[in-house]
């Protein structure tokens, strides 16, 4: 009740807003996602297959009939049994005879001890902690995914905002441009150059104006999430130490590894018990028709057999110690990738910064220069045109240096 007040304030919280931020929708996602629904399903089978196994012999009660026909007799003999777990209960109507009800309980002592039910039951523990890890590795990918299309629409919605203060620049450049063409002071070219910068920078616009509304198809097909009107805000990354984050990098991976070598072992332990045990069965019964108790002891033992299963899993053991082994190393290797590439986009960030700021220099020169009528120009709107290039670089190295961070964090979370 508590999970669904939170999800539907939430969802309150992003009817009224005008702006979404990623951490918002990453919250509804762990609650709206699909693999949540699957992973709640899947609880749902190992929680019967449990209680299952806990019933064990007393899952029910078997019912079995068994009729002779005697043509000495020119009668039949029938038998009826009644079996709950280890008790039993048994009538017999004979030939021309006494009918006879006979009651016990049996039980083998193998099964006291290690049961197959008992054996299953600690193996669904481990399997119960598989689905958990699969599963939050699962949401991992799709927050992952969903990071990917915010930092898409981010970009787009990055560049329209550039390109539209690029207009606004050149409209203005245009004014005067006009003014100075009217007086015979600039050649046409001059003055088309502009315009041609100007309705290249609307097409532009309107291309990712159509990819943003595409992208909120997109939220709302792969991960139910409706945007509308609203906008997405800009990401800003929590400032963290990322190396807490990369040091659990791949945990997941591997404790799942080590969850299913202790399945392995757990069948491993139980193949030996019943090779080594014996099926020892003891069980007391009472018969009407006699009126006497009888005592059933009963055994039995294979020998000098050899148990495939087990050579198998022993052989599946050592396979899968090698892989966690293997799993380790690799791991260590993925999260020096993972600093690569994190100084990778670093260094994108800085780089696009500063050439932003040296080309909105150059641009200020070249406007400079063209008044002292020095350069043409085209090259004013060539030395325009690398700075706004430049600038949209810069805010999409941001915009993906800050996505980064988030996926660093999920991938290293710890719950």
């Amino acid at each position: 009740m508590k999970k669904k007040m939170i999800l539907f304030l939430l969802i309150q919280a992003l009817a009224f807003s005008e702006e979404i931020t990623l951490d918002e929708m990453l919250n509804i996602l762990d609650k709206t996602s699909y693999q949540n629904k699957i992973y709640n399903i899947q609880n749902q089978i190992d929680n019967d297959t449990e209680k299952y196994h806990k019933l064990g012999d007393f899952n029910g009660i078997v019912t079995t009939v068994d009729s002779n026909y005697s043509d000495v007799e020119d009668e039949f003999q029938t038998t009826g049994r009644l079996e709950y777990g280890p008790f039993y209960l048994e009538g017999i109507k004979n030939y021309n005879t006494d009918d006879e009800i006979i009651y016990g309980v049996e039980k083998n002592i193998k099964d006291i001890i290690y049961s197959s039910d008992k054996n299953q039951l600690k193996k669904l523990e481990y399997t119960k902690n598989i689905n958990n890890l699969e599963y939050r590795k699962n949401i991992e990918n799709q927050k992952i995914q969903l990071i990917n299309l915010y930092e898409e629409y981010i970009n787009n919605y990055l560049g329209i905002k550039i390109k539209e203060n690029g207009i606004k620049t050149l409209e203005k450049e245009e004014e005067k441009m006009s003014k100075a063409y009217s007086l015979g002071a600039v050649a046409k070219i001059e003055l088309d150059s502009i315009k041609c910068s100007i309705n290249n920078l609307k097409i532009e616009i309107q291309v990712l104006k159509n990819n943003l509304e595409n992208i909120k198809k997109i939220f709302s097909y792969n991960f139910a999430i409706e945007i509308g009107e609203k906008t997405l805000k800009e990401i800003i990354a929590p400032k963290i130490n990322i190396d807490e984050y990369i040091n659990n990098y791949g945990e997941k991976d591997i404790e799942i590894l080590e969850k299913q070598k202790s399945i392995l072992e757990e069948d491993i332990k139980y193949m030996n018990y019943t090779n080594n045990m014996p099926d020892i069965s003891i069980g007391l019964e009472h018969s009407n028709r006699y009126d006497e108790n009888r005592v059933v002891l009963k055994f039995s033992k294979s020998l000098f057999d050899l148990d495939l299963d087990l050579e198998t899993g022993k052989n599946n053991l050592s396979q899968q110690e090698i892989e966690i082994e293997q799993k380790k190393s690799e791991n260590n290797g993925e999260k020096l990738q993972i600093y690569n590439t994190y100084d990778e986009y670093m260094k994108n960030y800085i780089v696009n910064k500063n050439n932003s700021e040296l080309e909105l220099s150059k641009y200020n020169v070249k406007k400079l220069e063209y008044s002292l009528g020095k350069v043409d120009y085209l090259e004013v709107m060539e030395s325009f045109n690398n700075y706004l290039n430049y600038e949209i670089e810069s805010e999409k190295a941001k915009n993906n240096l800050n996505g980064y961070i988030y996926e660093i964090m999920i991938r290293g979370e710890k719950k």
